[in-house]
C-alpha cells in the first residue's frame, strides 16, 4: 500500500474522531474525547528518529555517531463498539521501513518502495515475516485503559526464522503486547475528554515495561476559521525507570542504571473533523 504523509514527524496518526461532536468556538469550548466507527479503517504511523553519540576511552578520538530513522505503519480498523463506549480494534503490520547510519556506512529499506520478499537485506527478510501480520486491542474509558493482544504470535515468527534479534529492533514495541499498549495509552492521553478551553492543562502517569511516564498537557491555542477549529496542545514530562528496573542488569552480567529522560511535544488537533493531524516530541536522556 502506498502511503505518502504530508508533514513528517515522531510520530503520525492521520485518522481519530471524537466522541461527542464538537460544541461551537464561540466561547472557545470544547469535547476532546475520542468516538469510534464501526467498520472505520485508518492507516497510523509511528515514527522514531534516533541521534546517538558515544565518547570516552574505548571510543575513537573525536567520538562515534549514529543515525537512525524508523517507521512502523498500522491499519486500524474498529470491530465493535460496545454500548458501554468499550471498543474493540485490529491492527495490522501494514509498513515497514528503516535507514540505519554510522561510521561503517548506511543501510536502509522501506517496503512502500521496495520488494517485500526482497531478503538481500535484514529489513527484507522481516517484512517477508510480519508484514499483514496482527494484533488485537480493547479500548476502555477513552484510551485510558488499553489491553493488548497477538503479539506473541508475531516475536515466535521471527525467532523462529534465526533473524538476529538486532535487525528488528524498531519491531520490538510492535511485537511486545505491553510496548504496544504503552503506545496507545501514550497517544490518548493528549485527550483531556472534558471540555477544554485554552489555557486548559491536565495530567497523567503512563507505565512502560520498563518505566514510569509522568506527563503534563496544555492547550495553548484554538484557532477557528471557517468551519475549521484547530487545536494545538502541548505536553512536557519525565521518563524514570521502575525500581524493579534501577538498575538494571544487562545480558553480559553488569549493571546499568538508566538517568531521567526530559520529553516535551506538541500535537494539532483538528476539532470538528475530529482528526489528530500530527505530533512531535522530543526525548533528551541524562
Amino acid at each position: 500500500m502506498n502511503h505518502d504523509p504530508k508533514i513528517t514527524v515522531l510520530w503520525l496518526l492521520p485518522a481519530t474522531v471524537w466522541h461527542v461532536p464538537c460544541a461551537t468556538a464561540d466561547d472557545k469550548a470544547i469535547w476532546t474525547g475520542p468516538r469510534w466507527v464501526v467498520g472505520e479503517t485508518l492507516y497510523v504511523e509511528w515514527r522514531w528518529k534516533n541521534d546517538l553519540t558515544w565518547s570516552g576511552d574505548e571510543v575513537p578520538e573525536g567520538g562515534w555517531e549514529a543515525r537512525n530513522d524508523s517507521v512502523l505503519g498500522c491499519l486500524l480498523r474498529v470491530d465493535e463498539v460496545s454500548e458501554a463506549g468499550n471498543v474493540r480494534i485490529t491492527l495490522t503490520l501494514d509498513r515497514l521501513a528503516s535507514s540505519e547510519e554510522d561510521p561503517s556506512g548506511k543501510v536502509s529499506f522501506d517496503s512502500d518502495r521496495e520488494s517485500r520478499t526482497n531478503e538481500t537485506s535484514p529489513f527484507g527478510h522481516l517484512a517477508t515475516l510480519v508484514l499483514g501480520s496482527q494484533l488485537t486491542m480493547e479500548v476502555k474509558d477513552y484510551g485510558r485503559k488499553i489491553a493488548v493482544s497477538g503479539a506473541g504470535a508475531i516475536r515466535q515468527k521471527i525467532e523462529a526464522s534465526g533473524l538476529d534479534e538486532d535487525a528488528y529492533g524498531i519491531l520490538k514495541n510492535f511485537v511486545d503486547n505491553e510496548s504496544q499498549r504503552f503506545l496507545w495509552e501514550r497517544f490518548y492521553a493528549l485527550y483531556p475528554c472534558k471540555e477544554a478551553r485554552e489555557d486548559t492543562r491536565w495530567t497523567t502517569q503512563v507505565k512502560s515495561p520498563r518505566k514510569l511516564h509522568a506527563y503534563e498537557y496544555e492547550i495553548e491555542d484554538i484557532e477557528e476559521t471557517g468551519d475549521t477549529i484547530m487545536v494545538r496542545v502541548v505536553y512536557s514530562g519525565t521518563s524514570r525507570p521502575l525500581p524493579e528496573f534501577a538498575p538494571e542488569r544487562l545480558p553480559d552480567g553488569t549493571e546499568h542504571t538508566y538517568g531521567v529522560a526530559r520529553i516535551r511535544g506538541s500535537a494539532l488537533l483538528d476539532a470538528k473533523r475530529g482528526q489528530v493531524v500530527a505530533g512531535i516530541g522530543t526525548i533528551d536522556v541524562d
